[in-house]
């Protein structure tokens, strides 16, 4: 056996399940309740196994579950949702694994669209849902993290894309097994569905997303937690890319970059703004550039939450790409000097 599977794996006791529903979770007690009773009001509940992953929660998920139909599988400390899943689905024995995030909730189609998804499909396919346009809890940012994220999908060109999305997704147990499940060095969640995506499709997988597959998400996030954390993913995504020197199909794509590149080099002039009218003209023709190539998006918030919530989205939006643009300016610096310290290193040992 693989010595990285190996490390997984606990006693379980075999049951004639036909598909094993993987979640992680940490201090999100409130929303996998949510999410456990859209499971179990499901169509079909027997033939889907429950493991959900606590990772050493300190909000008294343990407790709060104890009278659900799951399999528990509690870690000694938080190492994050990359080891949570592999945890759950190393541990799995259903030929099928489904992944849900742990703040998410299921539409009453959601397992059924799933499983016809990939029934007689070959065995390299994956398929994923996307979140509702309709967040499972509303706020400003919970709206327009579900509106941005549905408009993403609206522009797809092809439902094979580049990235794996394990929030709603399922595929075969021996795929996972074969690229190794996700890598637990990421710690917290981080961009570690992005890489298992990447060396998926170097196994020759082929991911497809499904829009009429459908979540709704909490996306339980304050302003300041979404800025760090599109910084922070952002920022390791760029390691990948650099790597990778391929953008994705789904989101993180050319013409995205080139917003945020755009809305990263305007932000740099604001300051300047009120003292000089060269300034002024640089930076209104940048956000005119920048309103274009989100035109979709922005007319479309305009039209579904009106004049004084779209004008908020749209400055949201807006400090968000500031935020992406620096995110993948620290992605790169960090990359540049963690080469500058290899070759000093290699410097210093040559002489």
């Amino acid at each position: 056996m693989d010595i990285k599977k190996q490390k997984y794996l606990k006693q379980t006791t075999c049951e004639t399940y036909q598909y094993s529903i993987i979640i992680p979770t940490f201090n999100s007690k409130e929303s996998l309740l949510l999410l456990l009773d859209s499971i179990i009001a499901s169509k079909d509940r027997q033939r889907f196994e429950i493991i959900v992953v606590d990772d050493a929660s300190t909000d008294q998920t343990c407790q709060a579950i104890a009278n659900y139909p799951v399999r528990l599988i509690v870690s000694d400390k938080n190492r994050g949702s990359a080891h949570a899943r592999n945890t759950g689905a190393f541990s799995a024995q259903t030929p099928y694994l489904i992944f849900f995030d742990a703040d998410v909730v299921l539409q009453s189609n959601t397992l059924d669209l799933l499983i016809k998804s990939i029934k007689d499909q070959p065995k390299n396919h994956v398929y994923m849902g996307i979140y509702s346009e309709i967040p499972a809890k509303k706020n400003l940012i919970s709206e327009y993290k579900a509106l941005l994220d549905a408009n993403h999908w609206k522009k797809i060109k092809s439902l094979q894309v580049t990235s794996f999305e394990p929030r709603c997704a399922i595929m075969r147990k021996s795929l996972f097994d074969q690229s190794g499940g996700f890598d637990d060095r990421i710690s917290g969640a981080d961009v570690e569905d992005y890489e298992l995506g990447y060396r998926l499709l170097d196994l020759n997988a082929r991911l497809f997303v499904n829009p009429s597959i459908r979540v709704n998400h909490h996306f339980p996030m304050s302003f300041k937690q979404l800025l760090l954390t599109m910084f922070c993913r952002t920022k390791s995504w760029m390691q990948l890319f650099l790597k990778r020197k391929k953008f994705d199909n789904v989101a993180s794509t050319p013409e995205s970059a080139l917003a945020c590149g755009i809305s990263g080099l305007s932000g740099l002039l604001i300051p300047a703004v009120g003292f000089h009218n060269d300034v002024r003209v640089g930076f209104f023709c940048l956000i005119c550039l920048f309103i274009f190539l989100f035109s979709d998006f922005i007319i479309h918030i305009f039209r579904t939450k009106g004049w004084w919530t779209g004008s908020k989205m749209f400055v949201l939006h807006y400090m968000i790409c500031i935020c992406v643009f620096w995110g993948a300016m620290a992605g790169l610096f960090n990359i540049i000097m963690t080469k500058d310290v290899i070759k000093s290193v290699i410097s210093m040992d040559c002489h």
